[in-house]
């Protein structure tokens, strides 16, 4: 996934703002990435499987 060189550069920003360090480019880079993955790991609906109802007595 390519991002644009400008939002990578947001991202190193906001990370100096929230935690107080520096990232190089392509460590920046990776980690927006990954950053990436993850939410759209999240925000995509998942497929669902709908379990039988067990109305009996626990086992």
């Amino acid at each position: 996934m390519a991002l644009p060189d400008r939002a990578i550069q947001e991202f190193r920003e906001l990370w100096k703002q929230t935690y107080g360090e520096d990232l190089d480019f392509e460590t920046a880079k990776a980690q927006a990435e990954a950053l990436l993955v993850v939410t759209r790991f999240a925000y995509t609906p998942q497929p669902y499987q709908k379990q039988p109802m067990n109305t009996g007595p626990p086992p």
